[in-house]
């Protein structure tokens, strides 16, 4: 399982994070003539915002933290305040998503299942269960079928599976070569999922056009640790890489990554909210969801415990 898995890391990540009082702004990959690639990395003291929550803007409606410590979702409005909480039909949720219309979707590998709400829903409104084994993390695409990165399909390599809303049946389903983490839609209904590889790394996969007849297409980029992965206003990866404790921009024709925002120790999930100026990345060892801004990567603030939060997993904007 996913979870238990990267639990094993979280001492040695521990041992790796950055001094409490300094955070990074992104490292940018130069390829040099040798197509070596030469990193350079800029550090600045941390901003955070020392201010009661109500100070902070986010850019949302709401923001949905699905949270390990109390096994529920936490809400919190636009200024970070906590407004509700969502524990009926979840176990242990992970990914989590908004789709255009405000429904919310919740992966829950202990549960095996994804949960769907309607706007403003508590309950449960659908659950997609079908071929599922270990689900990390979902998303949906304009059409409103829904997606469901999986783990592990029991025979030592995750699928993405595709499912029209509100329907329990199996659309479209794909084996990418490992454990698949994250997944995401772009607005051309073009997917992406990273997973995990037999070699000891990560990768991301594109199925251009939607799964169809799963024909992907591997991108030339390598992770340490797959994680979760959203899409900004400009068709850019930004995918989290839990071991190296950073999250990965990658612009078209996605051959590299195009730089780096670092000083994480595990981020698992991340969102941009609705106007990309703010990144959201929800890192479990330090209990924390910090949030940068969108790309320079300095920070803007932190919401953790005086959010209501406890061991935040994964974020999903609306």
């Amino acid at each position: 399982m996913f979870k238990l898995i990267a639990a094993v890391t979280l001492a040695a990540l521990l041992g790796g994070c950055s001094d409490a009082d300094m955070r990074s702004t992104p490292s940018t990959n130069v390829q040099n003539a040798s197509g070596v690639a030469l990193q350079t990395q800029y550090r600045q003291p941390m901003t955070r915002l020392n201010l009661h929550p109500d100070a902070i803007q986010l850019g949302l409606k709401k923001l949905a933290v699905s949270d390990f410590g109390t096994g529920a979702v936490e809400i919190l409005s636009k200024t970070g305040k906590a407004t509700g909480t969502i524990s009926k039909g979840l176990i242990r949720p992970d990914g989590d998503w908004y789709d255009g219309k405000g429904n919310f979707y919740v992966a829950d590998y202990a549960a095996i299942d994804v949960a769907e709400y309607a706007p403003n829903g508590t309950s449960p409104s659908f659950t997609y269960s079908a071929g599922l084994i270990d689900p990390v993390d979902v998303s949906a695409d304009t059409k409103g079928d829904v997606l469901v990165a999986d783990y592990d399909d029991g025979a030592g390599s995750g699928t993405v599976t595709e499912y029209a809303q509100n329907s329990n049946k199996i659309k479209d389903q794909c084996e990418p070569g490992g454990s698949v983490v994250g997944v995401a839609v772009d607005k051309h209904g073009d997917v992406f999922a990273s997973y995990n590889n037999s070699s000891g790394g990560a990768n991301i996969v594109e199925y251009k056009g939607g799964l169809g007849h799963c024909a992907g297409t591997v991108l030339g980029v390598t992770l340490g640790y797959a994680g979760g992965m959203v899409l900004d206003k400009e068709s850019d990866v930004v995918a989290c890489d839990q071991t190296a404790g950073v999250v990965d921009i990658i612009k078209p024709p996605y051959s590299s990554v195009s730089s780096s925002i670092t000083g994480f120790s595990e981020p698992f999930h991340v969102g941009l909210n609705k106007m990309n100026k703010l990144l959201f990345v929800a890192d479990v060892v330090k209990a924390e969801v910090f949030v940068d801004k969108y790309p320079s990567g300095s920070s803007y603030t932190t919401l953790g415990s005086k959010n209501g939060l406890s061991d935040p997993a994964g974020v999903a904007i609306h």
